[in-house]
């Protein structure tokens, strides 16, 4: 009985950890801010109120989720940067989202499809800080 009960902790207490490791979220903060806006038909560059955010990493960092309506792809774009991060999302507005796992730190980028480019009123915006781990 007491093999049996063992076995039963061990095997709830794996699939746990598992489960655990899954994803990784993150509370980040950000510590500049910055974009262009339209006023009156006058582009004009400004700073933005910082923000939150928070964010989850699926358990291979391929899937970031929370910071725009939809999933953003991630991936590891150069092989001797293993720790950066790159995401990004191109439903409606070209998003990015950049993570340095090592220093904590990212940067996010909003650009519309109604802002600059097209000389619609959207706002582009950009922002720059740091994550922790929940």
């Amino acid at each position: 009985m007491d093999k049996k009960l063992f076995f039963v902790l061990i095997t709830i207490g794996l699939f746990f950890s598992n489960t655990l490791k899954a994803e990784t979220v993150l509370y980040c903060e950000s510590e500049l801010a910055t974009g262009f806006t339209n006023k009156d038909g006058v582009w004009r560059e400004s700073a933005f109120i910082l923000e939150r955010f928070t964010v989850k990493f699926n358990d291979d960092f391929s899937l970031l989720e929370g910071i725009s309506f939809k999933p953003m792809q991630c991936s590891i774009q150069y092989s001797h940067k293993p720790n950066f991060i790159s995401c990004v999302h191109l439903w409606g507005e070209y998003k990015t989202f950049m993570y340095n796992k090592i220093e904590k730190r990212f940067l996010y980028s909003s650009i519309a499809s109604a802002g600059y480019v097209n000389n619609e009123p959207d706002t582009e915006v950009l922002y720059a800080g740091t994550c922790q781990g929940f």
